[in-house]
């Protein structure tokens, strides 16, 4: 398939791989998956490595270096007309995969 738009082509990319990871999901016990969306984990990056390492690697917290991860995390700034146009493409690819496939990506 050849795609001329650089945010298309972006976007079929990641579909795909999240595809691919719901997939491999289904294989993991409940108890070792966890997951949050990228607003969540940059407003508190420090709880959500700590719950990963203390909870799901058993991991002592007194052993973990915070660093750079004792701040929250701005999301990108990018500008309202740009967000609307990959929404968009977003969507346009999602139906049109659905009209063709039968299947939602």
């Amino acid at each position: 398939m050849s795609v001329k738009d650089p945010v298309e082509f972006c976007v079929r990319q990641v579909l795909s791989i999240e595809n691919a990871i719901d997939a491999q999901a289904q294989n993991i016990d409940n108890a070792s998956w966890r997951e949050w969306g990228y607003e969540a984990f940059c407003s508190d990056p420090v709880e959500h490595i700590r719950s990963l390492a203390v909870d799901v690697l058993k991991i002592d917290p007194r052993r973990l270096r915070w660093g750079d991860l004792t701040e929250s995390l701005e999301a990108s700034d990018y500008p309202e007309n740009e967000i609307r146009y990959i929404r968009n493409v977003i969507d346009e690819v999602k139906s049109d995969n659905v009209a063709t496939t039968g299947n939602d990506l």
